[in-house]
């Protein structure tokens, strides 16, 4: 007996020190992560820098991250951060003072998706303060290949995947959603200057019968809502609501700017399980959301230049107070605590009970 309650206590200090030092480690206070990944905003604009409003509910904030990816081979700098405490009634977010500053630069080999790392000197007194991150070109350059995430909040319906085809007039696109409350479609684009013309997305609902004769009716018009270029990235539509929208047959219509280079898909097949051979239909690359889900409290809402989306934010993460009683605070705010306990302690006992059997075989 003993011999037992020596080896649960003899697990249970064992277990103590993997769990502080897995509390030791350096944890993301807030972190934004997307399954997968769909809409890239663009390349890096020095004029049009893209952004996220965020408040912090912790103190010391010391380091941000940005999901980037890079679009093209072609040689490109770094990216720069700008970080500002936003003071409401000063103005507008990007005329406040800038806080910090700090740039990374990746390998110029890197490609694909990479975490852009951004540590600076710790921001004092930081709880309860709203900040705005804001990302260029590094050193001044007017543009750079990598480019954010963004990420809606919203259900997404049909996904057609990056075309293979650029087009300035991709003509149009019929669709059936796949759920209620259509409100935004993205468009992925190779080149779009929103402030060149009128950039506008016409949604039109067709007969249900296709053999019908009817007319189609013009049902929702959607806006970028900023007059930002987009480079290799989505443009995203939003209108109002469509509240009935599943199953009803629609067709989109763009009408962009001069010089718009719009991706498309032409006989691109669909994944298939080997029996048949599928093809999306002719027309823009299209990503569809529905409704706008309900955000955490640290979420005000990505920005493109001086506009505010508060439908979407940037996959990022921010990182602030560190240590074992930092991070058991927050484990206890997600309701990991009591789950912690309880796991070491039937960790111990299992363990302990494993180590006595042990002991008892060896002895026979």
């Amino acid at each position: 007996m003993l011999k037992q309650l020596f080896a649960i206590i003899l697990t249970l200090v064992f277990g103590s020190v993997f769990l502080f030092t897995a509390l030791n480690r350096e944890t993301a206070e807030i972190d934004i992560r997307i399954r997968p990944k769909r809409t890239p905003v663009g390349k890096l604009f020095q004029h049009f820098p893209p952004g996220q409003l965020f408040i912090c509910d912790f103190d010391d904030l010391k380091r941000l991250d940005a999901l980037m990816v890079r679009q093209g081979p072609a040689a490109t700098g770094g990216v720069s951060l700008e970080l500002r405490r936003i003071v409401e009634g000063r103005g507008d977010f990007l005329e406040q003072p800038v806080l910090r500053q700090v740039t990374w630069n990746p390998p110029a080999e890197a490609k694909g998706q990479q975490w852009a790392t951004f540590i600076f000197e710790t921001v004092p007194k930081s709880k309860g303060s709203m900040f705005h991150l804001a990302l260029r070109p590094a050193d001044g350059a007017a543009l750079c290949n990598w480019a954010p995430w963004s990420t809606m909040r919203a259900t997404q319906g049909e996904f057609r995947p990056w075309g293979n085809t650029v087009q300035s007039d991709p003509g149009t696109l019929d669709f059936q959603p796949l759920h209620n409350d259509l409100q935004t479609i993205a468009i992925g684009v190779n080149g779009l200057d929103a402030a060149a013309g009128e950039c506008r997305m016409d949604i039109f609902q067709l007969p249900q019968d296709p053999e019908s004769k009817d007319e189609p009716v013009l049902v929702r018009q959607g806006s970028l809502g900023h007059a930002a270029p987009t480079a290799s990235g989505y443009a995203f539509f939003s209108f109002n609501p469509i509240v009935d929208s599943r199953r009803k047959r629609y067709q989109l219509k763009l009408t962009l700017a001069p010089g718009a280079r719009i991706l498309t898909l032409k006989d691109k097949p669909r994944p298939t399980n080997g029996q048949t051979q599928e093809f999306y239909a002719d027309g823009p690359t299209a990503v569809f959301y529905h409704g706008v889900d309900d955000a955490p409290s640290a979420l005000v809402g990505q920005t493109i230049q001086h506009s505010v989306f508060k439908d979407r934010d940037l996959i990022f993460r921010a990182f602030g107070e560190d240590g074992v009683r930092s991070n058991w605070i927050k484990a206890k705010s997600r309701g990991a605590g009591k789950r912690f306990i309880v796991g070491l302690a039937f960790w111990a006992l299992a363990m302990g009970l494993a180590l006595r059997l042990t002991w008892r075989s060896q002895q026979a």
